[in-house]
């Protein structure tokens, strides 16, 4: 049934940092997906809660173009970041209903 299906959120990472910038959503578990289209062989992502907490740290091996992450985050904001590219990021928040 619908019951076991978990929603989905989509992130890029381009050449030019994240797309989309930003994400928000209601509380419960989802499936990040993140793809790498920027070039970087290796790249590095942090998923920290905007108090600086690191919640996930995601390594993509040389090659690795995509990854699969099943969240269950509380309400808050969050910052998606590439460790060599901080100034690429990716904002999350998520809502309380």
């Amino acid at each position: 049934g619908q019951r076991n299906t978990i929603a989905g959120e989509s992130i890029t990472l381009t050449r030019r940092g994240f797309e989309p910038a930003e994400i928000s959503r209601g509380p419960g578990r989802f499936v990040l997906n993140i793809n790498n289209r920027s070039r970087v062989h290796e790249v590095t992502f942090l998923l920290e809660h905007e108090t600086g907490n690191r919640l996930r740290e995601v390594r993509f091996a040389k090659g690795k173009l995509s990854s699969r992450e099943l969240l269950n985050l509380s309400p808050g904001h969050y910052r998606l970041t590439e460790v060599d590219h901080p100034d690429w990021v990716c904002k999350i928040e998520i809502t309380a209903r």
